[in-house]
């Protein structure tokens, strides 16, 4: 029997996956600096032609490159918080929808910030995506907004249009 409907809409999945039809998504293969999650925000590392999480401002809204693809081949340890170890190889969304955790509320339509400082119980994670500033804390990523309301901490849902780094498509 065929499939007769279709959903517009996935429903949530995992941190790092894309929520778009492969072909919607610009990707890109790079080679990560230092250990990292899926699901997170990284910037162009030019000291070796890598990918880093950011920790600084401009690292967001200069050289942001974009988010971590997650790879379902490569299993997470039991009791690990990163998926990539350091200068493994890491597919990184430059434009398109992902699910991405997010560290407060997300709205649809909202402005996505980044965060560039460990500051805070639970919010250690650079390149983490919030929906707002946090005194500081995160800075606003140009051409990123929440396509998925969130009422709290939770998996939520972004599409990012790229930031016009030097080898954007």
């Amino acid at each position: 029997m065929s499939q007769t409907s279709y959903a517009l809409r996935t429903s949530a999945g995992i941190p790092g996956e894309l929520s778009c039809p492969l072909q919607d998504a610009v990707l890109d293969s790079k080679i990560n600096a230092l250990a990292m999650p899926a699901g997170i925000f990284v910037a162009y590392d030019a000291a070796d032609d890598a990918v880093k999480i950011p920790a600084l401002a401009a690292q967001v809204t200069t050289t942001g490159c974009g988010f971590v693809k997650k790879d379902v081949a490569i299993e997470r340890q039991q009791g690990q918080t990163v998926d990539y170890p350091a200068k493994s190889g890491v597919t990184v969304m430059r434009r398109g929808r992902m699910f991405v955790t997010t560290e407060d509320l997300s709205t649809f339509g909202g402005q996505v910030f980044v965060r560039i400082t460990a500051n805070g119980a639970g919010k250690l994670q650079l390149g983490a995506v919030r929906s707002d500033g946090d005194s500081g804390n995160a800075i606003a990523l140009p051409g990123c907004r929440f396509i998925r309301t969130v009422a709290a901490t939770g998996l939520t849902e972004i599409e990012y249009f790229g930031t016009g780094t030097p080898d954007a498509t």
